[in-house]
């Protein structure tokens, strides 16, 4: 008789033993489930904030050229519509310039195609007036398509009292668009400058 107690009691341990070993199994891979989904939330926004902060290095750059323009008379982003060569009509070769016109370490003159990109009259994306648009991107590492970057659009208008001046920076967390996983987040700014 105590040979099949002791058979039955052995059976019940094994069977408490295997659901309790499930239970934790089954928490375990709750736990790790969430872990999981929140090491990917946080990978989108350290992404968001990348892209953020490239668009913000975008507008401040456009900004701080189209103000200050050190060693410029004007503004270096055109301010009437260019047809043809715009070095041809009075625009500076900003690829040639021996100060360069940089923004977070890049020469901001020269885009993928090599060219700082004045555009003919062109619906400004932001608005729907017609404006000079002058095009450039903001590399965060000379050129490195896997890091950070900007695509900025400068457009300028000529208004009763000055020029209008609307800048709208695309930043991407990775300029890189083979990539899976693209944050974009977008700024604008608006002002005018009177004569």
């Amino acid at each position: 008789m105590q040979t099949k107690s002791k058979t039955r009691e052995e059976g019940i341990v094994w069977f408490i033993a295997t659901e309790d070993a499930s239970i934790v199994s089954i928490i375990g891979l709750s736990v790790m489930s969430v872990v999981l989904k929140e090491m990917k939330l946080s990978a989108l926004e350290y992404g968001s904030t990348q892209a953020y902060f490239a668009a913000d290095t975008g507008i401040e750059c456009a900004m701080y050229w189209d103000i200050r323009h050190p060693g410029y008379s004007h503004s270096i982003f055109a301010t009437s519509t260019v047809v043809g060569d715009p070095v041809a009509q009075g625009f500076p070769d900003l690829s040639a310039m021996a100060d360069p016109i940089t923004c977070a370490t890049t020469r901001i003159a020269t885009t993928p195609s090599g060219y700082w990109d004045y555009n003919n009259p062109s619906a400004n994306p932001v608005s729907n007036s017609i404006a000079a648009t002058t095009t450039f991107i903001v590399y965060y590492d000379d050129n490195d398509i896997t890091q950070p970057c900007a695509n900025v659009i400068v457009a300028k208008t000529q208004a009763a009292t000055g020029i209008l001046t609307r800048i709208y920076s695309r930043g991407l967390n990775t300029c890189d668009t083979s990539q899976r996983y693209i944050t974009e987040r977008g700024l604008y700014a608006e002002y005018l400058v009177s004569p």
